[in-house]
């Protein structure tokens, strides 16, 4: 393949704030690559406003092409968007139907900030997945309740990371886009 077809993200763990610049050159040799398509800064711990200005140097560069925020929310999050010169392309928190993360979404949304969710499927709780609520499409669509949950983000316009070592889950999760849900369906998600 060609490295122009290849999406690659990183992080730029919190162990490296202190060397940032450092970090990011050893991590595109590493990788055998010029640039970075995406680079997430970890955590809101230690010097990560200094990490945040290293990665807006390698952007502008050109060894980073977009840079993303994880697990950063409240003051922490509101101390880079207020200081920065190129504001992060996407935040990465833990988002499902449990946590919906609505007061975020808001804030970023006017910003151009895409929310990325780990855990999508709430850490995969089984409380969760046979919930009624999901339940009840799944005699609608053909699909399982993982995949009612995932198309649900996705309509959301959530990015959504679902992680599975089994390659017929991970086939699943990527079968969401050949159905959409009502808005009796999303209605019902969002207010429960």
């Amino acid at each position: 393949m060609k490295r122009e077809e290849i999406f690659l993200s990183t992080k730029l763990p919190s162990s490296e704030y202190k060397e940032a610049k450092k970090a990011i050159d050893d991590t595109l040799i590493r990788l055998g690559v010029s640039y970075i398509d995406l680079l997430f800064l970890h955590q809101p711990s230690g010097d990560y406003m200094g990490a945040y200005q290293a990665m807006e140097e390698a952007k502008k560069e050109g060894k980073v092409r977009s840079l993303e925020l994880s697990n950063f929310e409240g003051k922490d999050l509101d101390k880079v968007l207020s200081s920065v010169s190129v504001p992060p392309a996407v935040s990465q928190v833990e988002a499902h139907p449990y946590y919906l993360e609505t007061a975020l979404r808001e804030k970023i949304a006017d910003k151009n900030i895409h929310l990325i969710a780990w855990y999508p499927l709430g850490h995969g709780d089984k409380s969760l997945l046979n919930k009624k609520i999901f339940l009840d499409p799944v005699n609608k669509y053909p699909k399982s309740p993982a995949q009612v949950i995932l198309r649900w983000h996705t309509e959301m316009g959530t990015i959504i990371i679902p992680a599975s070592r089994k390659e017929e889950h991970i086939k699943s999760n990527a079968d969401i886009f050949d159905f959409a849900l009502n808005e009796r369906d999303e209605g019902d998600y969002i207010v429960r």
